[in-house]
């Protein structure tokens, strides 16, 4: 912060004391954020990017962009691991019903799910896709959210298909470089 950048930083949900913004997607308006770095940590989303920062490349994804995300997939033809960040080094349901969605987009464009992971994933987004929110109402995640005054951000963030950029790690810089497709 003392060096100009912004900073997005949450621990457990809540919007550390010295970031400029927390976990809720509304407070990155474009007003604040528009031709600004931004420096973001999170709880788990940091460690999960850390983990795969050696992969060929690293894209991060979510409901927002996943059509995007499957699309480069299928153009780089490369074989695709989706690591779920988690909660706390534990399985967490939003997290693989995403890993389902995404994976149900490579099928259709070719890709095999080659683990009992991947499969599992599909079965949870299958069983999900009609009402995604009704079927996470008895997630934990979804009661921290509701707990700290963040249920506005849970539809939100279930929307498919928001925007057309592409978060790409460099290993070399260390950051993520938006991209537009």
């Amino acid at each position: 912060k003392s060096q100009g950048f912004l900073v997005g930083a949450e621990r457990n949900v809540k919007r550390c004391d010295f970031a400029d913004f927390g976990n809720s997607p509304f407070e990155y308006t474009s007003e604040k954020v528009a031709g600004k770095q931004i420096v973001l940590t999170t709880t788990n989303g940091t460690q999960a990017i850390e983990t795969a920062a050696n992969c060929y490349q690293l894209l991060i994804g979510a409901f927002s962009n996943i059509t995007t995300l499957a699309n480069h997939c299928q153009q780089e033809g490369k074989q695709v691991l989706i690591l779920c960040s988690g909660w706390n080094n534990r399985f967490n349901m939003e997290d693989t019903l995403f890993a389902g969605a995404l994976s149900r987009k490579l099928c259709e464009r070719g890709f095999t799910p080659a683990s009992d992971a991947a499969n599992v994933a599909l079965e949870m987004w299958k069983n999900a896709e009609g009402n995604v929110l009704q079927y996470l109402h008895r997630s934990e995640h979804l009661e921290r959210l509701v707990v700290n005054n963040l249920s506005d951000s849970v539809e939100y963030c279930l929307t498919m298909d928001t925007t057309p950029l592409l978060p790409i790690y460099d290993k070399v810089r260390r950051t993520i470089e938006l991209q537009k497709k």
